[in-house]
């Protein structure tokens, strides 16, 4: 358990790196203690002071979860990048790819290397498909589990 305000942005920034906002409150409606707010813009540590909030972390009852995460590199003047929204309530994630259309892009989960055989989503030109990696090898294509809510050729957002 971190004991105060010092402690806790100091930990969050070495778990996640670069944070948007460090705030102290005193709320009795929060959980006492360290926590983390994310967005697609920012990242915000919080350590609320209030030592007699009832409040416990976790899901709660009748909130869903939602979770939003993006990342992104730009390779000279092309930019690639990955937009992923959980949204529990509704049950969908919606993920936004960006790429260039000239070339193809594609974006592995839950792996760091193709030998980890990842659920991968490639993207060539207006074509989205679903694969499952073999090592170092094409491997397997997939019966598609998404629902295109979009596909557009332009500039990159």
């Amino acid at each position: 358990t971190l004991s105060d305000k010092n402690e806790c942005f100091v930990a969050v920034t070495q778990l996640i790196g670069d944070i948007t906002q460090n705030k102290s409150i005193d709320d009795t409606n929060i959980p006492f203690g360290c926590y983390v707010v994310a967005s697609s813009s920012d990242t915000e540590a919080y350590f609320n002071t209030n030592q007699v909030s009832k409040q416990e972390c976790g899901k709660k009852e009748g909130v869903p979860i939602r979770s939003v995460g993006s990342a992104g590199v730009l390779n000279g003047n092309r930019r690639l990048g990955a937009h992923l929204d959980l949204h529990e309530s509704s049950g969908n994630a919606t993920i936004t790819l960006t790429c260039p259309a000239d070339v193809w892009f594609g974006i592995g989960f839950n792996a760091s290397a193709m030998a980890d055989l990842p659920y991968t989503i490639i993207v060539q030109g207006l074509n989205v498909t679903e694969q499952k990696l073999a090592n170092h090898m094409p491997g397997t294509p997939l019966q598609s589990s998404l629902r295109l809510l979009s596909n557009t050729d332009g500039p990159a957002p």
